[in-house]
Protein backbone atom coordinates (compact mmCIF):
# COMPACT_ATOMS: atom_id res chain seq x y z
CA UNK A 1 0.00 0.00 0.00
CA UNK A 2 2.73 2.52 1.25
CA UNK A 3 4.39 1.54 -2.18
CA UNK A 4 1.43 2.73 -4.25
CA UNK A 5 1.13 6.39 -2.83
CA UNK A 6 4.55 6.80 -3.73
CA UNK A 7 4.41 6.23 -7.40
CA UNK A 8 0.52 8.28 -7.33
CA UNK A 9 2.71 10.90 -5.64
CA UNK A 10 5.56 10.96 -7.42
CA UNK A 11 4.40 9.96 -10.81
CA UNK A 12 3.04 13.24 -11.46
CA UNK A 13 6.23 15.36 -10.62
CA UNK A 14 8.24 12.39 -13.07
CA UNK A 15 5.67 13.93 -15.52
CA UNK A 16 6.10 17.42 -15.25
CA UNK A 17 10.06 16.99 -15.50
CA UNK A 18 9.88 14.89 -18.35
CA UNK A 19 7.48 17.52 -20.16
CA UNK A 20 9.79 20.40 -19.42
CA UNK A 21 12.45 18.99 -20.57
CA UNK A 22 10.86 18.10 -24.14
CA UNK A 23 9.21 21.26 -24.88
CA UNK A 24 9.97 22.61 -28.00
CA UNK A 25 10.43 26.18 -25.61
CA UNK A 26 14.06 25.34 -24.58
CA UNK A 27 16.54 26.76 -26.70
CA UNK A 28 18.71 23.51 -27.81
CA UNK A 29 21.35 25.25 -29.13
CA UNK A 30 24.08 27.73 -28.08
CA UNK A 31 25.95 29.95 -30.18
CA UNK A 32 28.59 32.48 -29.37
CA UNK A 33 31.18 34.51 -31.00
CA UNK A 34 34.71 32.81 -31.80
CA UNK A 35 36.67 35.72 -32.85
CA UNK A 36 36.14 39.17 -33.88
CA UNK A 37 38.51 41.68 -35.70
CA UNK A 38 41.44 38.68 -35.27
CA UNK A 39 41.31 39.89 -31.37
CA UNK A 40 42.87 43.29 -32.58
CA UNK A 41 40.48 46.83 -31.36
CA UNK A 42 39.35 48.99 -34.17
CA UNK A 43 41.40 52.20 -35.04
CA UNK A 44 38.37 54.17 -36.72
CA UNK A 45 39.10 56.79 -39.39
CA UNK A 46 36.67 59.01 -38.55
CA UNK A 47 36.81 61.79 -41.61
CA UNK A 48 39.77 61.27 -44.76
CA UNK A 49 40.74 64.58 -46.00
CA UNK A 50 41.20 63.10 -49.55
CA UNK A 51 44.17 63.19 -51.91
CA UNK A 52 44.62 67.07 -51.35
CA UNK A 53 44.77 66.58 -47.66
CA UNK A 54 42.41 70.03 -46.82
CA UNK A 55 38.46 70.28 -46.51
CA UNK A 56 37.26 69.50 -50.42
CA UNK A 57 35.49 68.10 -52.53
CA UNK A 58 37.51 65.01 -52.69
CA UNK A 59 36.19 64.31 -48.93
CA UNK A 60 34.90 61.15 -47.67
CA UNK A 61 33.95 58.81 -45.02
CA UNK A 62 34.82 54.66 -44.86
CA UNK A 63 32.68 52.96 -42.47
CA UNK A 64 34.64 50.10 -40.46
CA UNK A 65 33.80 46.59 -40.52
CA UNK A 66 35.33 43.45 -38.93
CA UNK A 67 35.35 39.65 -39.45
CA UNK A 68 33.23 37.64 -37.24
CA UNK A 69 33.40 33.80 -36.43
CA UNK A 70 30.44 32.53 -35.20
CA UNK A 71 30.03 28.94 -33.16
CA UNK A 72 26.84 26.59 -32.67
CA UNK A 73 26.92 23.92 -30.90
CA UNK A 74 24.77 21.32 -29.21
CA UNK A 75 23.01 23.11 -25.61
CA UNK A 76 23.22 19.15 -24.11
CA UNK A 77 24.04 15.67 -25.37
CA UNK A 78 20.75 14.19 -25.52
CA UNK A 79 18.94 16.04 -28.44
CA UNK A 80 20.23 14.42 -31.74
CA UNK A 81 21.59 17.17 -33.89
CA UNK A 82 21.54 15.24 -36.70
CA UNK A 83 18.10 15.90 -36.91
CA UNK A 84 16.15 18.62 -35.29
CA UNK A 85 17.41 21.89 -34.35
CA UNK A 86 20.24 21.49 -36.35
CA UNK A 87 20.84 25.03 -37.96
CA UNK A 88 20.63 28.45 -36.02
CA UNK A 89 19.98 32.03 -38.32
CA UNK A 90 21.64 34.99 -37.17
CA UNK A 91 19.23 37.44 -37.81
CA UNK A 92 20.30 40.77 -36.33
CA UNK A 93 22.86 42.55 -34.52
CA UNK A 94 22.87 46.10 -32.37
CA UNK A 95 25.60 48.27 -31.24
CA UNK A 96 26.16 49.81 -27.93
CA UNK A 97 28.97 52.22 -27.40
CA UNK A 98 30.25 52.16 -24.03
CA UNK A 99 32.11 55.46 -23.45
CA UNK A 100 32.54 58.21 -21.73
CA UNK A 101 30.85 60.32 -24.23
CA UNK A 102 27.63 59.79 -25.47
CA UNK A 103 27.40 57.71 -28.91
CA UNK A 104 24.41 56.62 -30.59
CA UNK A 105 24.02 53.15 -31.22
CA UNK A 106 22.63 51.38 -33.88
CA UNK A 107 21.03 48.09 -35.26
CA UNK A 108 21.75 45.97 -38.60
CA UNK A 109 19.88 43.14 -40.41
CA UNK A 110 21.86 39.75 -41.32
CA UNK A 111 20.71 36.21 -42.63
CA UNK A 112 23.80 34.29 -41.72
CA UNK A 113 23.18 30.07 -41.55
CA UNK A 114 24.56 28.48 -38.92
CA UNK A 115 24.78 24.61 -38.64
CA UNK A 116 25.41 22.94 -35.13
CA UNK A 117 28.68 22.48 -34.57
CA UNK A 118 29.98 24.41 -36.98
CA UNK A 119 31.69 28.26 -37.52
CA UNK A 120 30.50 30.70 -40.02
CA UNK A 121 32.58 33.47 -40.63
CA UNK A 122 30.89 36.83 -41.78
CA UNK A 123 31.16 40.29 -42.01
CA UNK A 124 29.33 43.49 -39.71
CA UNK A 125 29.48 46.90 -39.88
CA UNK A 126 30.70 48.14 -36.34
CA UNK A 127 31.27 52.08 -37.16
CA UNK A 128 28.41 53.19 -39.79
CA UNK A 129 28.93 56.82 -41.53
CA UNK A 130 26.00 57.55 -39.57
CA UNK A 131 28.07 57.75 -35.81
CA UNK A 132 31.07 59.45 -37.58
CA UNK A 133 28.94 61.87 -38.73
CA UNK A 134 27.18 62.72 -35.73
CA UNK A 135 28.86 64.44 -32.87
CA UNK A 136 30.00 63.50 -30.69
CA UNK A 137 32.52 61.71 -33.27
CA UNK A 138 32.15 64.13 -36.22
CA UNK A 139 34.16 66.58 -33.92
CA UNK A 140 37.42 64.46 -34.08
CA UNK A 141 38.08 65.56 -37.81
CA UNK A 142 40.19 68.09 -36.72
CA UNK A 143 42.01 66.46 -33.48
CA UNK A 144 41.22 64.60 -30.39
CA UNK A 145 40.67 61.06 -29.80
CA UNK A 146 37.90 59.08 -27.95
CA UNK A 147 38.01 55.36 -26.48
CA UNK A 148 34.88 53.35 -26.61
CA UNK A 149 33.78 49.77 -25.82
CA UNK A 150 31.43 48.70 -28.83
CA UNK A 151 28.93 46.25 -27.37
CA UNK A 152 27.49 43.87 -30.06
CA UNK A 153 24.18 41.67 -29.20
CA UNK A 154 23.19 39.40 -31.88
CA UNK A 155 20.04 37.99 -32.21
CA UNK A 156 19.19 34.45 -33.77
CA UNK A 157 16.71 32.05 -33.91
CA UNK A 158 16.55 28.22 -34.22
CA UNK A 159 15.29 27.30 -37.87
CA UNK A 160 13.27 24.14 -36.64
CA UNK A 161 11.93 25.28 -33.45
CA UNK A 162 11.61 29.18 -34.11
CA UNK A 163 13.31 29.57 -30.28
CA UNK A 164 15.12 32.82 -30.09
CA UNK A 165 18.69 33.28 -28.66
CA UNK A 166 20.88 36.10 -28.38
CA UNK A 167 24.77 36.26 -27.59
CA UNK A 168 27.09 39.14 -27.54
CA UNK A 169 30.60 40.22 -27.70
CA UNK A 170 32.44 43.38 -26.97
CA UNK A 171 35.57 45.43 -29.25
CA UNK A 172 37.37 48.24 -28.05
CA UNK A 173 37.33 51.10 -30.85
CA UNK A 174 39.37 53.79 -30.89
CA UNK A 175 37.87 56.85 -32.92
CA UNK A 176 39.92 59.58 -34.20
CA UNK A 177 41.57 61.18 -37.33
CA UNK A 178 43.59 58.47 -38.14
CA UNK A 179 44.69 58.37 -42.16
CA UNK A 180 44.91 62.01 -41.39
CA UNK A 181 46.95 62.64 -38.65
CA UNK A 182 50.47 62.71 -40.42
CA UNK A 183 49.42 65.86 -42.74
Amino acid sequence: MNVRRILISVAPVCLLALAMGCSSDNVRQTVHVWEINEGLPVNSDVYNFGVDGVASNDDYIVEDQVEVVVWSQARDGIVNTDVAYRHTVVESYEVIYESEEEIEGFSGGLGWLVPVRNTFTGYITVVPASVKTSPPVSSLAYGGEIMATARIIFHAREVDSNNTLSFETRIPVHFANWADSTN
